[in-house]
């Protein structure tokens, strides 16, 4: 999560997962889940930005993201 009103700064939240330990089976879309806990000091302009870092040779793709928010 950034802070738009600065750019250059220091993510509020950086988290991240190995899909390795949850994707089992090749050539099928595969449900994969995490959660985060949201720091206090985000605003209403923040942005949440997702990303798939795939450093293999394998090709992955990405679909149907759901953000919840949980109390």
């Amino acid at each position: 999560i950034n802070a738009p009103e600065a750019p250059d700064s220091k993510p509020l939240l950086w988290t991240g997962i190995r899909l390795a330990e949850q994707v089992k089976e090749e050539n099928k879309w595969v449900k994969v889940s995490a959660v985060a806990e949201v720091p206090a000091s985000i605003t209403p302009q923040s942005r949440l930005n997702i990303y798939l870092w795939n450093s293999g040779d394998k090709v992955a793709y990405l679909d149907d993201i759901l953000v919840e928010q949980q109390q």
